[in-house]
């Protein structure tokens, strides 16, 4: 798992998931935002444990991408990269049935 989260990061699109949203970049986005997350926090919970399985780490995926979807506006560049990264669900489903055999 720790492989897949390594490789989403080098994505060309991931730069906007790569870190937490800063109060100074989006001053409301807590407000917005109730369980925020980024690639960052999900690699530290596949490395330290707490994500165990291909399930758990594909709803953590989800959410950082609803998260994306609730806070920027149609149009904007993260939801671009987002629509990109949107991929993961594939990788995930498909790197998930291969750790499973």
């Amino acid at each position: 798992m720790s492989a897949l989260v390594d490789q989403l990061q080098s994505s060309e699109y991931s730069d906007p998931f790569k870190r937490a949203v800063t109060l100074k970049d989006a001053p409301d986005y807590n407000e917005v935002v109730k369980k925020p997350t980024d690639l960052t926090a999900i690699g530290k919970k596949v490395k330290g444990g707490i994500i165990r399985s291909w399930e758990e780490l594909e709803r953590e995926l989800w959410l950082m991408m609803a998260n994306c979807y609730v806070y920027n506006r149609s149009g904007s560049e993260v939801l671009e990269a987002a629509n990109s990264v949107s991929l993961m669900r594939g990788i995930c489903t498909e790197l998930g049935g291969l750790n499973s055999k």
